[in-house]
């Protein structure tokens, strides 16, 4: 009988310490799951304040080439604009070109045809 009581009173402890045991690792779950749910966030601003940034960057690079385009108008009024020729002569004096190849004397709708067919991954 004093057998059965101490069996049962060890069991017993047993039993609350394996309580005790899951309580404590079901706690760091939760921790864990919020402390992910918390980098998530962070994560997710982060990218979202970088891709806000490149589209500022983006609008403020396409107002700037829109005005170098008008300037450059203005400063060569007799052109003719649609003219194939006066593209790439525009390409070749442009303010970016020391910055890239020279530009060959290829027309430009020949270019654009050019460029059209090959596959998005082949041009970068």
């Amino acid at each position: 009988m004093i057998t059965a009581i101490i069996f049962g009173s060890i069991l017993l402890v047993l039993s609350y310490f394996f309580i005790i045991l899951l309580y404590l690792r079901q706690n760091r779950l939760i921790e864990m799951e919020q402390k992910q749910q918390k980098v998530l966030k962070e994560m997710e601003d982060v990218i979202s304040s970088y891709l806000e940034e490149i589209k500022s960057e983006n609008e403020r690079l396409i107002v700037k080439l829109k005005s170098d385009h008008t300037m450059y108008q203005q400063q060569a009024p007799y052109m003719d604009t649609n003219s194939e020729a006066n593209h790439t002569v525009a390409l070749e004096k442009s303010h970016f070109a020391p910055e890239v190849a020279p530009v060959s004397s290829v027309p430009l709708s020949k270019a654009k045809k050019l460029t059209s067919k090959q596959p998005m991954n082949k041009r970068m």
